[in-house]
């Protein structure tokens, strides 16, 4: 009994410990003071009426929004048959098998710190004239998210049994036919997680963004810490608010769509 009522003091105050600094952040958009202070002094939504009525953050939301589902589509594709090898296709050169060495490889990202990322890929775009342009942004982004997206459909294509799709084919189904309407949806959570990780960690993302990004072509997380520099009003709460809800709301969406069993499956 004891211990039980320890745990469950632990966890209200790890959920505490977590939760605060959001609840600061949400609590001081909504403060009519000049200044950034909490609790607020009095309440007012003009921060987010300034927030959504100035173009250079709205030009910075959306271009993230963008940025992040352009990513995310893009690393769909790429990450599908690579996926479906790794889990399903032995990886063989001179006899041994290189699908570790390959996960590895594909995972990296994750592993090794984002700074050193940012730095290889902005002297990488700009040799190739791609920095400071859209599409620079894409591949810069595109080589952090695809490992989210890798790992997920990895563990959801190897849980798929190789007797359905041998079943499929039997009945004369063609390999591609069988991938599309037999692996694929079954892989579906491995897809709409994927996605979800992949859309928000390219949404979010500073460590890399801050080496691509120009006047110009600034995503908001960067917009977000440049504004930190020179002002300190509650403008930039307001943002964070958006950001937060944002964050929730795919959350949320994919949440409601999958169920908690399916979505944690991955």
């Amino acid at each position: 009994m004891i211990l039980d009522r320890l745990y469950k003091i632990y966890v209200y105050f790890m959920y505490f410990f977590i939760l605060i600094p959001l609840i600061i952040i949400v609590g001081t958009s909504f403060s009519a003071s000049q200044y950034v202070t909490f609790p607020p002094e009095g309440l007012s939504l003009k921060w987010f009426i300034v927030v959504l009525t100035s173009y250079d953050w709205m030009f910075a939301f959306f271009l993230s929004a963008f940025l992040a589902l352009v990513a995310m589509g893009v690393a769909i594709l790429v990450s599908l048959p690579a996926a479906k090898a790794l889990a399903k296709h032995k990886v063989q050169i001179a006899g041994k098998d290189l699908g570790v060495a390959l996960r590895t490889l594909f995972l990296s990202p994750i592993v090794i710190p984002m700074i050193v990322f940012g730095i290889g890929i902005a002297i990488t775009l700009q040799s190739l004239g791609l920095y400071g342009t859209f599409a620079g942004l894409v591949i810069g982004h595109l080589i952090i998210v695809v490992p989210y997206m890798l790992r997920s459909l990895i563990v959801s294509f190897e849980g798929i049994p190789d007797s359905i799709e041998e079943a499929a084919i039997t009945l004369g189904a063609t390999p591609i036919r069988t991938f599309f309407t037999v692996t694929l949806p079954l892989a579906k959570s491995g897809l709409i997680a994927g996605s979800l990780f992949s859309f928000i960690w390219s949404f979010e993302n500073v460590t890399v963004s801050i080496f691509l990004s120009v006047p110009g072509m600034t995503p908001l997380p960067i917009r977000m810490w440049g504004y930190l520099s020179e002002f300190a009003d509650p403008s930039l709460c307001a943002v964070a608010t958006i950001f937060i809800a944002v964050a929730f709301g795919v959350f949320i969406a994919v949440y409601r769509r999958m169920g908690k069993a399916s979505m944690f499956a991955v």
